[in-house]
């Protein structure tokens, strides 16, 4: 049996909660004087916003450098190099890595936003962190530089630019929190008080709608007068005794289509019940019993509902349409 490997997926804005979480962790551990390699997780988050799932194994492989770096910090204590601290193996390794990983995920995520269908705002979300991640790596850099001495004489600690610029990341996130959930509230709120309401266009209400749809519905099967060439809106109106706007806010509300396609339905209908019945029958004929006048007319509405021309049906025994094999649909 394959193998699949199974998917790890998030709830509805998951991602979000988790970068926002892990950005507010950096900035208490700060107050702490204190430091975690966040930089290299942030990139994966990022691409968990876009991507919507991993897999156990992605997972693995896009922590793994957050993990390695978190256990060398444990394991040796380190837990807050300042930029005055000498260049180690351990600072330009991870100093290498964090720009590395700015800008490979920066890349590959904006790829991926290009070409796949998100939300306005969460785009906008991830383009802004995309940003952050770009201003970080640059100071990163700096730092590097710094500690290289290539860079003396700052007016501003480059920290301290990556402390503010992590604190606007993490209101980002919150403010789209906040936002996401009040706009699902105020919409679902918006479709209960529509359907609390239940009323369409010229006051009508779904409960009038749906008795005029009844209405119509008995006529077309208990009469023939919409096989007449001259039927028209405005007669079914006098014979149901109902305004024209009015049966114009059923046919789209309660047949989903409107007069002229309706009409075309069941006159469609009324056509394969006789070409069902008859065993001498022509297609011309049936289409002047249905009401039209033009066979390019009829051969197009037939099409629309059957999928098929008149021309195109086969009879049973070469003398009887059976009228089984016609599972016509909608207007398309």
């Amino acid at each position: 049996m394959p193998h699949t490997n199974k998917k790890i997926r998030l709830k509805s804005n998951a991602d979000v909660v988790l970068i926002s979480v892990l950005l507010a962790i950096y900035l208490v551990l700060v107050l702490f004087k204190t430091r975690l390699p966040i930089a290299v997780l942030l990139g994966p988050l990022m691409l968990l916003m876009v991507s919507d799932h991993f897999t156990p194994t992605q997972a693995v492989v896009h922590s793994f450098p957050f993990l390695f770096f978190l256990g060398f910090q444990i394991y040796t204590g380190e837990y807050m190099p300042s930029s005055k601290t000498p260049l180690n193996a351990y600072l330009l390794t991870y100093n290498t890595s964090s720009v590395l990983s700015v800008v490979g995920y920066s890349v590959y995520i904006s790829k991926i936003l290009k070409i796949k269908e998100i939300s306005y705002q969460r785009k906008f979300l991830v383009r802004q962190l995309l940003l952050t991640s770009i201003l970080t790596g640059a100071l990163f850099i700096i730092i590097l530089m710094l500690r290289l001495g290539y860079v003396i004489d700052l007016v501003i600690e480059p920290m301290s630019v990556i402390y503010a610029i992590i604190l606007g990341a993490f209101i980002l996130t919150v403010v789209h929190l906040f936002y996401i959930d009040r706009r699902k509230e105020n919409t679902s709120k918006n479709i209960e008080k529509i359907e609390s309401e239940s009323e369409l266009a010229y006051g009508l209400t779904r409960e009038t709608v749906t008795e005029y749809g009844q209405r119509v519905e008995v006529f077309f099967n208990s009469s023939k007068d919409f096989l007449n060439i001259n039927f028209n809106l405005q007669k079914l109106s006098k014979a149901l005794d109902i305004p024209k706007h009015h049966l114009s806010v059923c046919f789209i509300n309660y047949f989903g289509m409107n007069f002229y396609n309706l009409l075309a339905k069941y006159r469609v209908e009324y056509a394969i019940t006789i070409a069902a019945r008859s065993t001498n029958f022509t297609w011309d004929s049936i289409a002047y019993d249905c009401g039209y006048c033009s066979r390019s007319t009829f051969n197009k509405h037939f099409k629309n509902f059957t999928g098929y021309l008149p021309s195109e049906i086969k009879t049973k025994g070469g003398d009887k349409l059976d009228n089984t094999d016609l599972n016509f649909l909608q207007p398309e």
